[in-house]
């Protein structure tokens, strides 16, 4: 756990350019030391549980946002392959080459986990961004994508596993056009620090529109692959 935990502390200090900056030994130096502890301090105070160990790495875990009881399912066996390979897929997110050989699952295929997460979603707490999870949208592989055409994305998370930081959860996801182009919309409101961010990412079970299904089947796939977390307050 201690190599886990420090690993994934060092993930989220290393996100921030002040972290990355220089060390050095002078006077300047001894005084940017002090104030960067108590910013350690506080990265480590904000780390939860569920932004390092994401419910598709949990088998029989009684929590929100996972795998109902039971054996591993089949769904589980082929997450921990994808697990299994990740030591051999590189460790850069924006790597094509990469991307291209994960196998690429539809949100909206049939999955053992989906009917228990959408109930959860519904009348559980509101949602917020993972800042140890990592979204990338294919245009950003350099992979152009047709504005009414279905759309891929990069789903990374659980860097914390290995000293390398490499991602243990690393899947490729297949988005109807509507719920792609919704989700660049929420990230992007997200990255300018919106105000009430857990917002973007509400989902109306009332509206069984293919458009609204869709994306609540999108949210519950961003919550299994820990890019998104349910809000603490």
């Amino acid at each position: 756990w201690a190599e886990v935990i420090s690993a994934s502390l060092r993930h989220a200090l290393l996100r921030r350019d002040d972290f990355r900056a220089r060390a050095t030994s002078d006077a300047t130096g001894r005084d940017e030391l002090a104030r960067l502890l108590g910013e350690a301090a506080r990265e480590t105070s904000s780390l939860a549980a569920g932004q390092i160990l994401p419910p598709a790495l949990c088998v029989n875990v009684d929590s929100a946002f996972t795998v109902d009881g039971g054996d591993e399912s089949d769904d589980d066996a082929d997450d921990a392959d994808d697990a299994g390979d990740a030591d051999d897929a590189g460790d850069s997110d924006d790597d094509s080459s990469d991307a291209g050989v994960l196998p690429e699952r539809d949100v909206l295929a049939p999955a053992p986990w989906v009917a228990a997460t959408l109930e959860r979603i519904e009348t559980g707490p509101p949602l917020d961004q993972n800042p140890l999870g990592c979204l990338t949208f294919q245009e950003q592989l350099g992979l152009p994508h047709t504005k009414g055409e279905p759309g891929w994305i990069l789903v990374t998370a659980n860097f914390g596993g290995n000293e390398a930081l490499e991602p243990t959860v690393r899947e490729r996801l297949q988005l109807p056009c509507e719920a792609y182009e919704r989700l660049k919309h929420a990230k992007a409101q997200c990255k300018a620090g919106t105000p009430g961010q857990h917002l973007l990412w509400r989902c109306s079970g009332d509206d069984e529109s293919d458009a609204e299904q869709a994306w609540l089947r999108t949210v519950a796939w961003l919550l299994r692959l820990g890019y998104l977390l349910p809000s603490p307050s």
